[in-house]
């Protein structure tokens, strides 16, 4: 699933050349953990949500005011550093990882993709559904732009068998990529769960018209469907 958040090329390139200067500020100010938690606050979700010392908002400032020099622009600057979040992600190098979307939040609290990437290190690293799908919450307060997003957060959804949220999540994902297979496969899942024939017919005819799955995929399900109607 792509989970990338698309910023001008130009700026990719400028930004990341000069990224080494601004990613690992003072790293000892961190370097203390949470009681109980086994990481350093900068590897847990907003720094652990706990007070700082004074090294550590001298560190903040110091990073904050590299970046600024970089890109004035906080909220550019958080998409940013959300990009290399996931790409580190995608190379479960979650140690890594946490900190650039820690370093997002910082630069832009109201970054939804920090808060993406806060739940889904919560639920892949730390198996902690029920944490991670408070960060999607707090994510989707945000207005999140990307039909991923509200995929991914119903997937948690109906994993943890909240199924009506799972189906608002999918229906709203959809709405913003409508030819996202994830969506309605989530959709089939939950409606198989419930055994209505009629909402599965009604997704699977919506895909097959426009042209999600293959025809082998469409009969398996077709077949799933009629199991149910026995």
């Amino acid at each position: 699933m792509n989970r990338t958040v698309s910023v001008p090329f130009l700026f990719i390139i400028f930004f990341s050349f000069c990224l080494s200067a601004c990613v690992s500020t003072s790293p000892n100010a961190y370097k203390s953990g949470h009681e109980g938690s086994g990481y350093p606050l900068n590897e847990l979700p907003l720094y652990g949500n706990m007070p700082k010392n004074q090294a550590m908002k001298k560190t903040d400032q110091d990073f904050l005011n590299k970046v600024e020099r970089l890109e004035p622009s906080r909220e550019k600057a958080a998409k940013e550093y959300v990009r290399l979040g996931w790409e580190y992600f995608n190379r479960r190098d979650y140690t890594v990882s946490i900190k650039r979307f820690n370093q997002a939040w910082l630069l832009y609290p109201n970054s939804y993709g920090a808060y993406w990437g806060f739940a889904l290190i919560l639920e892949v690293r730390d198996n902690k559904t029920e944490e991670a799908l408070i960060m999607f919450e707090k994510g989707a307060s945000f207005n999140p732009e990307e039909g991923n997003f509200f995929l991914e957060y119903g997937r948690m959804c109906e994993e943890s068998g909240q199924l009506d949220k799972a189906v608002t999540l999918f229906e709203k994902g959809l709405g913003l990529e409508p030819k996202a297979r994830t969506g309605y496969i989530g959709l089939v899942h939950v409606y198989t769960r419930k055994k209505d024939v009629k909402q599965l017919n009604y997704w699977v005819d919506l895909a097959e018209k426009r042209k999600v799955f293959s025809a082998a995929e469409l009969s398996t399900m077709r077949r799933t469907i009629r199991k149910i109607e026995r």
